[in-house]
């Protein structure tokens, strides 16, 4: 979503008529607004987080999301594209959970402890999607030097073809 469709939500959930109001609200710069509705700038992390809690969004998809707008470079607006798609999976499995609180048994009781599970299931998905992503950059960055060294003469193969 573009910023402008973020603010309209904002001022709409929170019932906010004006630009200067949304700036108050989101406690940014009514400069720096009007920046993000002109797509002059993209909203930073700060703009972000401050995004993602007036709308009860989760933080690190929306500031993925203007990072994919924002970058000019195509390998890493894929990246963020490619991220967006797999940070969207664990929501709706999130959303099916907490459906199911409605008709789980034992009354409220029941419906929080399915919530809690819920929770927790949604944050190890998280944690896992993260630990994904730290290690696919890890092994990378292992292949990278693997492949570097292996262009690298080595001085044990130099002195096999100078001594042959």
């Amino acid at each position: 979503m573009k910023p402008v469709e973020y603010f309209y939500q904002i001022k709409s959930r929170h019932k906010i008529g004006s630009d200067y109001k949304l700036a108050e609200f989101l406690n940014i710069s009514r400069m720096r607004i009007s920046d993000y509705i002109h797509e002059r700038r993209y909203p930073d992390l700060y703009a972000s987080m401050q995004i993602a809690n007036a709308l009860n969004l989760d933080p690190l998809q929306v500031a993925a999301d203007f990072e994919e707008q924002s970058e000019k470079n195509e390998k890493r607006r894929e990246f963020w594209r490619d991220f967006l798609s797999r940070a969207r999976k664990p929501f709706g499995a999130l959303v099916l959970v907490l459906s199911f609180t409605a008709i789980f048994p034992g009354g409220i009781n029941g419906a929080q402890e399915a919530y809690s599970v819920a929770v927790a299931a949604f944050m190890l998905s998280l944690m896992v999607r993260i630990m994904y992503i730290m290690l696919k950059q890890y092994a990378i960055g292992i292949i990278k030097k693997a492949l570097a060294s292996l262009r690298k003469p080595h001085n044990d193969v130099a002195q096999i073809r100078c001594a042959g």
